[in-house]
């Protein structure tokens, strides 16, 4: 149950992941530096971005504030995600290592797939990739972003590592009910944005 910004839930690796968080698509340049920065100074831990957003070098630059400013890195969790575009092994690799040098910072928290394609095996090769980020440490957990079951279950019977989170969106009328059941009996996190459309950004909690 989360009911504080600093509070926490366990992974399927045991890793932990703060149960609110501040979703950054929308905004670039200052705007994204100062609101992610101060956000955190606040109490937000989690900062979710995504090479499509382009504020990855915003939000590391933030992030960095943040922690000059006497808050541990090891507690903001980082998110970011790799777009369609950059779909297979090959790509995804690439693609992580650029985020990871605009966001100048030595690891992420959570690596996720931003959305599949409609070809399984292309999104198995590119989970191959995050399993291979993940051991080499610089990512302490992977997963999927807008993954219905039809996409995960192919996906589940060929991984050497579990997808330890699914992202989605829901809003009234759009329950997702069928992907929450799913992602409990696999024992995936389900964690969902809840779109608040007066907002510029989501605001993303598992609820």
């Amino acid at each position: 149950m989360v009911e504080r910004l600093l509070d926490r839930m366990p992974l399927n690796n045991g890793y932990t992941i703060p149960g609110i968080g501040l979703g950054t698509s929308g905004m670039t340049g200052q705007e994204a530096e100062d609101a992610v920065f101060y956000a955190i100074m606040k109490g937000y831990r989690l900062i979710d971005t995504a090479a499509s957003y382009d504020n990855e070098e915003d939000i590391g630059k933030a992030i960095n504030r943040a922690v000059s400013s006497g808050i541990s890195r090891d507690e903001i969790f980082v998110i970011t995600k790799i777009w369609k575009t950059d779909m297979g092994f090959d790509k995804a690799t690439q693609s992580f290592e650029d985020s990871l040098k605009r966001l100048n910072q030595p690891y992420v928290d959570l690596l996720l797939i931003h959305w599949p394609d409609k070809d399984d095996e292309v999104n198995l090769d590119t989970w191959r990739a995050l399993e291979e980020i993940y051991a080499s440490g610089r990512a302490r957990a992977i997963g999927v972003s807008n993954f219905k079951r039809a996409d995960l279950v192919p996906l589940l019977k060929e991984v050497k590592v579990r997808p330890a989170v699914n992202q989605y969106e829901i809003y009234p009328g759009h329950s997702e009910q069928d992907t929450n059941d799913f992602c409990d009996s696999e024992n995936m996190f389900r964690w969902r944005i809840v779109q608040l459309k007066e907002e510029k950004s989501a605001k993303k909690i598992n609820c």
